[in-house]
This record gives C-alpha cells, sequence and structure tokens, in this order.
C-alpha cells in the first residue's frame, strides 16, 4: 500500500488520509445515532472515494482498479442520502 501512494504522489499524506478514512467509519457508525452526522461522514466518504478516481484517471490505471472506488463512492453517496431522510 505504501508503494500505490508513492506511485500516486501522496506518499507523504497517508497517515492523514487512514486517520480521515477511520474518522469517517466513526462517523458513520455514531451516524446510527445522530443521522446529520452519519451524512457528513458519508459524503466526506464519498468524497474522498472521488479523489481517488480522478487520481486513478491522473495515473492513467486500468479501468477494473477503478471499480473499487466507484463502489464505496456509490454506496457511501446512498448512506449519505438515507441519512439525510432519516
Amino acid at each position: 500500500m505504501r508503494q500505490e501512494f508513492v506511485r500516486y504522489g501522496f506518499g507523504r499524506y497517508r497517515v492523514l488520509v487512514a486517520v480521515l478514512q477511520l474518522a469517517g467509519a466513526v462517523g458513520q457508525i455514531v451516524g446510527l445515532r445522530y443521522p446529520m452526522l452519519g451524512c457528513f461522514a458519508s459524503g466526506g466518504l464519498a468524497l474522498m472515494m472521488l479523489v481517488a478516481l480522478v487520481v486513478r484517471k491522473r495515473v492513467g490505471d486500468r479501468l477494473e482498479k477503478w471499480i473499487p472506488a466507484a463502489v464505496y463512492m456509490a454506496g457511501n453517496l446512498y448512506l449519505a442520502g438515507v441519512s439525510l431522510y432519516r
């Protein structure tokens, strides 16, 4: 994973990305009790996956490398929408 971050040009942001992903996951769990927090957490994770798709395009990865980020982005957008109307 370290090498992938270096390849993307984000080697020094690896820990920050991990912390933000963990915060998003915790936010989604807490969002079960406080839906608006879950909405923001899911929206933030969806935004991270959008950035991941842009980075994948920029480095020229094949389409099958894009699929996990696209699926996670769609899932988080769904969760954000559900949390918004809960």
